[in-house]
């Protein structure tokens, strides 16, 4: 099935298998990825943020702010812990 032009489909927009947006997909409501997201070399999946190359850059206006029930934050380089505070 090909779709040319502006359509648009009221409800629910069910697709199985692959699909390519050749443009800018916009999203006026939440995004539901529950096999992960993988944008660039960035990879979200659960509770892990993984960046398969370089560095990663957090730049932000304001505060960072790490708020950990368990009470710990560990630092670790290649998955050997360094410091925990």
């Amino acid at each position: 099935m090909g779709i040319t032009g502006n359509t648009t489909v009221g409800g629910t927009l069910g697709v199985t298998g692959n699909s390519t947006v050749g443009g800018t997909l916009a999203v006026t409501g939440a995004v539901t990825a529950d096999a992960g997201l993988s944008i660039d070399n960035i990879t979200i999946d659960g509770t892990e943020i993984d960046l398969s190359s370089g560095d990663l850059t957090i730049d932000v206006a304001g505060d960072i702010i790490l708020d950990a029930d368990g009470g710990d934050v560990t630092l670790k380089d290649g998955g050997t812990a360094y410091a925990t505070f």
